[in-house]
């Protein structure tokens, strides 16, 4: 257990992903002659990694988004992707429905998604590297008893499968196109609606893509300045912001302006929960005490009050310092924080 976590932040942590993908592994093992009735997981999925590494998201969708100081050959602190690996033109998708709304972009290099939720309704589509589409629809064949393939469809002008886990959710995967393998996920809805739905999606460039995001979001138009605005937040009360004094460029690929808060925040963190760990192996107590005080400012940090109103990224952080503060560093706090490397 993590001391002075709550249950509610624990419970909010990005777990869905996971669970997703323990019931496609459940779904594949032998079953007893009597198994137990099945439960429906309830929740909306959420296009998220692995639990250890949830909190460490760098969005891709876009140019990137860096902040640095005056220094003339500043260190850079996580390495900028090929552009290529980012997003082929014309494989954005942007959903055209009335009533439907863009909540999230996250992903990286590897995988990437958008989010869009009506209600109790949600639609999560997946971009999966093209090499890695045989062994995501081997998964999704064991979703049927015995394994078999989806229904033929249609999905953005390619063949596609369709699978369904219960009767209003259901889930299609596109062939590879552009190096990308698409999956369109949905919850709350029969398959009708999902079919209807799928015929609303479109694919679109870059800049169409930009142009269907929320206004709270950031563009490569903006994203460096935001990047900056929250640096300037984190150092009002972090001086000097990095713990070897020198300046670093701090890169960001996100839209969403939670996920572009975790790239700024871990960046800054991180490098001193690392001078913390180092400190503390060298016995050097005087730099230990500089790390804390560092971290121990984390709470002030305006950033970090802005995204409490929708993820548990701020309670993980600042459960992670009080640990600090009590004497233990956690060996998981470089994946669990979204640490570069």
């Amino acid at each position: 257990m993590i001391p002075k976590l709550t249950d509610d932040a624990i419970a909010g942590l990005p777990l869905d992903r996971g669970r997703a993908d323990l019931l496609e592994e459940i779904m594949s093992t032998p079953v007893l002659d009597e198994p137990p009735a099945a439960v429906p997981d309830t929740e909306p999925r959420r296009s998220w990694w692995v639990p250890a590494a949830a909190a460490a998201m760098v969005a891709v969708f876009a140019l990137t988004g860096a902040w640095w100081a005056a220094d003339p050959a500043p260190e850079q602190h996580a390495d900028t992707p090929p552009a290529a690996t980012l997003a082929p033109d014309g494989q954005y998708v942007v959903l055209d429905a009335p009533g439907w709304t863009l909540t999230s972009t996250s992903g990286s290099v590897w995988s990437r998604s958008v989010i869009y939720d009506r209600g109790d309704q949600n639609l999560d589509i997946n971009w999966t590297p093209a090499p890695e589409y045989r062994s995501l629809v081997a998964d999704r064949r064991r979703i049927n008893r015995p394994p078999s393939d989806g229904e033929p469809l249609e999905v953005l002008g390619l063949p596609a499968q369709m699978w369904a886990y219960y009767p209003d959710e259901h889930t299609a995967i596109r062939e590879p196109q552009g190096g990308w393998a698409i999956e369109i996920r949905a919850t709350g809805m029969e398959e009708s609606a999902y079919r209807r739905l799928l015929d609303q999606l479109r694919l679109v460039d870059e800049a169409g893509f930009e142009a269907a995001l929320p206004p709270e979001y950031a563009d490569s138009g903006d994203r460096d300045e935001r990047v900056a605005d929250l640096v300037a937040g984190i150092q009002e009360h972090v001086d000097p912001l990095f713990p070897d004094g020198r300046q670093h460029v701090i890169t960001s690929y996100a839209f969403d302006p939670y996920y572009l808060g975790v790239d700024v925040v871990s960046a800054v963190a991180c490098a001193w929960f690392d001078d913390l760990v180092a400190a503390r192996a060298a016995g050097d107590a005087g730099r230990e005490q500089r790390a804390l005080d560092a971290l121990g400012t984390a709470r002030e940090w305006p950033v970090l009050q802005e995204m409490t109103a929708k993820g548990t990224y701020p309670q993980m952080l600042w459960g992670t310092i009080d640990l600090a503060t009590d004497g233990e560093v956690p060996d998981w706090y470089a994946d669990g924080l979204g640490c570069a490397g």
